[in-house]
């Protein structure tokens, strides 16, 4: 990231907490983001605080998600042998304090996906950050004009769904260390990490145990109580219109003998909220430059991918069957989503083939000789962001410079005479389009000097697109 970007980032962080939580708290996130990891005693003295202030501070922080605890050994640098007794290091999330930007949006997604009752339970996670079931139905029961004992059945249902299509999680255990994406553009973690020496094993090893500590949490996160997973079942028999007894909750209790379960802590997962995003402006994109019925069709193989996908940052979805194309589009028709039918997926899927975009890709065949297709995320992404980028550069300089930029993008690069003559501009106003686009950082000049004096005259000044803009 652009260390401008990384400036404003921080201030915006500390901003939001400022704004949220109050000076006191945002005191402690300030020293986190611009001074990196401290331990408690390091945090008491920087911030003059008093101890149960501090610690008052670090617990909203904590019980909000911006702020990551966990136990760091210090080891000496010849031996790598430890020097002293783990210390329990505090770490400021900034992605994390960022996404509550997108809170709002996240709840007018729940409400238009799932109802009213499923908005209240996230809500209610976003308000306090984590809760348990008991603290949850207690929270609900009011907004739904409900006792605790009548507004436990839905919560619970409401619950179980969310947790089942990954919108909620269970909190991450108290020690597991941060890594370096989690981290963000804190102090320290903008830094490159080192590349040699005891300072890049104790780095190398600090992440190994990160992202080994994640992948045992990923088999956790979404594991649901004994209590809740009847009510998952439940759930879908629901949204496929079929009949459900009345007494059901009742009845699951009494089999399961179980009662709330009071230890796990829930939260809001914020990259399930990002994934769908990201997908619906993948299906948007492909709608509007193929047709409503290729955007369908990449909905459906989105929806197929989607809980293969691992990271925001994969280049292309797990390939997907024809057989699982057409049993997604079966449940968005019945959803009420746009669908295909099945007899017109092979035409549809032949467009999709035949776009020099290459935005979906034929992997293979099934034994049945039928395509086997996946989707190029890191193509699409590429493509929306130069779209914003026209968007900009059209709402700064106007249509002409935004037809230049376009055309530099598409030939890669060319001189300035070439320019002039494709965008069918004069030479003096080419000139003056490309200086600006230059000075504002969305295009790049690259000198060719066909002699070692590197005579202007027989030089060749080459124009290309790749800067992001200023």
């Amino acid at each position: 990231m652009h260390q401008t970007a990384v400036v404003w980032a921080q201030e915006l962080a500390v901003g939001l907490i400022k704004d949220q939580f109050g000076d006191v708290v945002g005191g402690v996130a300030s020293q986190l983001v611009y001074s990196g990891p401290h331990t408690f005693i390091q945090l008491l003295r920087a911030s003059s605080l008093a101890p149960p202030l501090l610690k008052q501070a670090l617990l909203v922080l904590l019980q909000h998600n911006c702020v990551a605890a966990y136990k760091e050994e210090i080891k000496e640098a010849d031996t790598n042998r430890v020097a002293a007794p783990a210390s329990v290091m505090y770490a400021a999330l900034l992605p994390a304090v960022l996404r509550r930007l997108r809170h709002p949006r996240f709840m007018v997604h729940i409400r238009e996906e799932f109802g009213e009752k499923h908005e209240i339970v996230i809500q209610g996670l976003l308000e306090h950050g984590r809760l348990r079931m008991d603290q949850l139905i207690e929270y609900a029961a009011p907004r739904m004009n409900d006792t605790p004992e009548q507004a436990q059945g839905a919560v619970e249902e409401a619950l179980a769904e969310l947790v089942s299509e990954h919108f909620v999680e269970r909190a991450p255990p108290p020690d597991r260390a941060p890594t370096a994406s989690e981290l963000g553009t804190v102090a320290g973690a903008s830094k490159p990490p080192p590349r040699s020496g005891p300072a890049a094993a104790t780095y190398q090893a600090q992440q190994a145990q990160a992202m080994a500590s994640q992948a045992r949490q990923a088999q956790e996160r979404f594991r649901l109580p004994p209590r809740l997973q009847s009510l998952v079942a439940l759930a879908a028999k629901r949204k496929r219109g079929e009949e459900v007894a009345g007494d059901v909750h009742r009845e699951a209790a009494a089999v399961l003998g179980a009662g709330l379960d009071q230890d796990t802590l829930w939260r809001v997962n914020p990259e399930e909220f990002n994934r769908r995003f990201r997908h619906q402006l993948v299906q948007t994109l492909i709608a509007e430059k193929v047709e409503a019925a290729a955007g369908a069709v990449a909905g459906a193989l989105l929806r197929v991918a989607r809980r293969h996908e691992r990271s925001p940052l994969e280049e292309r979805t797990v390939p997907v069957t024809h057989v699982e194309l057409a049993q997604a589009m079966a449940a968005q028709a019945r959803e009420g989503l746009p669908a295909v039918a099945e007899e017109s997926l092979p035409g549809v899927l032949e467009l999709l083939f035949m776009d020099p975009s290459e935005l979906v890709s034929k992997v293979g065949e099934s034994p049945d000789g039928r395509p086997t297709v996946c989707v190029n995320l890191k193509r699409v992404m590429d493509l929306l962001r130069l779209k914003q980028l026209e968007a900009a550069v059209r709402q700064r300089f106007g249509v002409s410079a935004c037809r230049v930029f376009r055309l530099l993008t598409m030939k890669r690069q060319l001189e300035q005479k070439q320019i002039a003559e494709l965008a069918m501009l004069p030479v003096k106003e080419t000139r003056e389009i490309l200086y600006r686009l230059l000075k504002a950082g969305y295009l790049l000049l690259q000198e060719v000097a066909r002699s070692a004096d590197h005579n202007p005259q027989r030089t060749l000044y080459l124009w290309r697109g790749g800067g992001g803009g200023g």
